[in-house]
């Protein structure tokens, strides 16, 4: 288990945790480690909260929290997939927002799904999301909050490379727990300027049966599972495709557009979810 003096650990919330995650990950956490409402040892009780005091002290304000950083090892540790003991704070920080959770499937039960996603990479990103729509109440994003998170928490374990991300997926939803942790060690060390060396690496000891398909096959596979913005234009990449963004119309008036080029042609969306759907419709069925 990691020394008392890693924050993170303490709270159980990832290094890129909001501090609305922060906050959450803390009030539940003191609700049951509180001794005066703890049933078992007392002393354990008092030296747990003063770790969850210490700890959100410093990860509450954002000049403790940027000077602790800056001194913290950045270590593969925080690439957790499975440590039952590491899972003990956020799943103590869960049950406290299990009613409002629930209340709020209620009426939207794609959240179970995209909830369900997201713990298949990390059960903090999991809880980070919940946390993060819980406290902003911006249900009408949720598709994009989940996409946003994820990519992000791949981002730092694995970098910025479409294709080594998309082995990252591929390996979590297999369960290849030590392939993607020999990944993530790949990238920390070698850095992704040569990511096919990497790639074909992880594939010969890790997805030797999944070789014989087409990489597109599984990418567009991908698109259609998750309506994810990041899979579709990951999907665009792979088939040399480029995906920008362009301002029309006047000063008071003007609008963002998505432009997606592909195979010589121009096509133009209104938003990333408009040119999801047309990936979803047009272009990954062709592939699967």
């Amino acid at each position: 288990m990691r020394s008392p003096d890693d924050y993170y650990a303490i709270l159980g919330v990832l290094p890129t945790a909001e501090a609305v995650v922060i906050r959450a990950a803390y009030r539940a956490l003191s609700l049951k480690y509180h001794p005066d409402t703890w049933s078992g040892d007392k002393a354990e009780a008092t030296c747990r909260m003063q770790q969850l005091n210490e700890a959100y002290d410093v990860l509450s304000d954002p000049s403790k929290r940027e000077r602790y950083d800056s001194g913290r090892a950045n270590t593969n540790d925080d690439f957790d997939f499975g440590n039952e003991t590491m899972r003990s704070a956020f799943k103590d920080a869960e049950t406290e927002q299990e009613t409002d959770w629930s209340f709020a499937v209620e009426y939207y039960p794609d959240l179970a799904d995209s909830l369900s996603r997201l713990r298949k990479v990390s059960d903090k990103l999991a809880f980070e999301y919940r946390s993060e729509l819980l406290a902003s109440k911006d249900f009408a994003r949720r598709h994009q909050v989940a996409d946003m998170l994820e990519n992000r928490f791949l981002a730092r374990y694995f970098g910025k490379d479409a294709k080594i991300v998309l082995l990252a997926k591929e390996l979590i939803k297999m369960g290849h727990k030590a392939g993607a942790r020999e990944l993530n060690r790949a990238v920390s060390v070698l850095g992704t300027a040569d990511p096919e060396k990497i790639i074909t690496r992880i594939e010969e000891k890790y997805l030797r049966e999944r070789n014989t398909k087409p990489r597109l096959a599984t990418l567009a596979r991908y698109v259609l599972e998750t309506h994810y913005v990041s899979d579709a234009k990951a999907l665009l990449q792979e088939l040399g495709g480029e995906v920008g963004y362009r301002k029309e119309g006047g000063f008071l008036l003007s609008t963002e557009k998505v432009i997606v080029q592909l195979d010589g042609g121009e096509h133009k969306f209104e938003n990333d979810y408009e040119m999801t759907q047309w990936v979803i419709t047009v272009v990954a069925p062709k592939y699967v």
